[in-house]
């Protein structure tokens, strides 16, 4: 892949956008990602990367020569604290993998998610990717279960593979100026896609489940503005019970109200730290978000994030 030096925003090391042979690559993707053993078959390998934050997700384009990698007990035993799923989105190339019990061939415009708590391998060919690294707890909002999502091969071609193989290629190719909405809701829409596009495939233990899940999140965040949205009124939307909605979202180990309040404050983070709304009241901001007494907004703001809403946007933007 052509590397695009805007793409990494906060350059982990001199190697970052560089071409580098085999060892250095060892070492600069275990130290800029996670631990992998890596080889090669090509005496000429070489390979780049290139990083970018989008909230809590992280994007990272890649170029690498021939390698075949294997991530097993002992790598994951060391890394203790990587608990993150990875979309791999093939750009160019071919790549193939298996992983809990799952194996197959990954094709441009092509995806597999890898999930970094279960040994994997893969052999790719000369290729270009992104990978999407999505972590398990802050995923869970979209998907209950990721772990059952490891080694699912996404289709670019059909349904909602192909509007996130559209995402991956946009990322791939960089941005050409300021991105017009915050990055912490581009992240909220790659994970929605990405749920939407696993339950298509019929993974999970439950896909059904997974799929009524993510039609809850979809449908809070479309109305979470509206102060009047209650269990009532969204089960009526989705067409099911107060039983049913209330068992969804035992699933997902959270309360409908847990979740509601989740997605608005999220929201209202979101916009107070986006430079385009400076203008704009905190209470204001709170009634877009849905609340409608700012005072219970400030508490529940300051609980949530260490600081009530206008202290923390002013601590933010000094």
């Amino acid at each position: 892949m052509a590397m695009m030096p805007r793409m990494a925003t906060r350059p982990p090391s001199d190697d970052a956008n560089q071409i580098i042979g085999l060892a250095r690559w060892r070492e600069v993707f275990c130290s800029q990602m996670f631990g992998l053993d890596i080889t090669s078959s090509d005496p000429g390998f070489t390979a780049q990367l290139a990083q970018r934050r989008l909230g809590p997700v992280r994007a990272t384009r890649l170029v690498a020569g021939p390698q075949q990698v294997i991530r097993g007990e002992g790598l994951i035993a060391r890394d203790r604290s990587q608990s993150a799923l990875d979309l791999v989105a093939v750009r160019a190339g071919v790549m193939e993998y298996e992983q809990a019990g799952r194996r197959g061939q990954v094709r441009a415009s092509e995806a597999v998610l890898l999930d970094r708590r279960q040994p994997y391998r893969f052999a790719a060919s000369a290729s270009r990717s992104v990978a999407i690294s999505l972590d398990h707890d802050w995923l869970t909002r979209w998907v209950p279960h990721p772990r059952t999502l490891a080694g699912l091969h996404i289709d670019g071609a059909t349904g909602w593979g192909r509007v996130l193989a559209a995402v991956t290629d946009q990322l791939e190719r960089g941005e050409q100026g300021p991105c017009p909405l915050p990055d912490g809701l581009i992240a909220d829409q790659i994970a929605g896609l990405i749920a939407l596009a696993a339950g298509e495939g019929g993974v999970a233990d439950d896909a059904r489940g997974e799929r009524r899940f993510v039609r809850l999140l979809q449908l809070l965040h479309d109305h979470a503005h509206d102060p009047l949205l209650d269990v009532d009124s969204a089960a009526a939307l989705l067409g099911l019970s107060r039983r049913t909605l209330f068992l969804i979202c035992a699933r997902g180990g959270v309360s409908f109200g847990q979740l509601l309040l989740r997605i608005r404050l999220e929201r209202a983070r979101d916009m107070l730290a986006d430079q385009r709304t400076l203008g704009l009241p905190v209470q204001e901001i709170a009634y877009r978000c849905g609340f409608a007494d700012p005072g219970h907004f400030s508490r529940r703001f300051a609980q949530s994030f260490g600081a009530p809403p206008a202290r923390w946007r002013q601590t933010l933007h000094n």
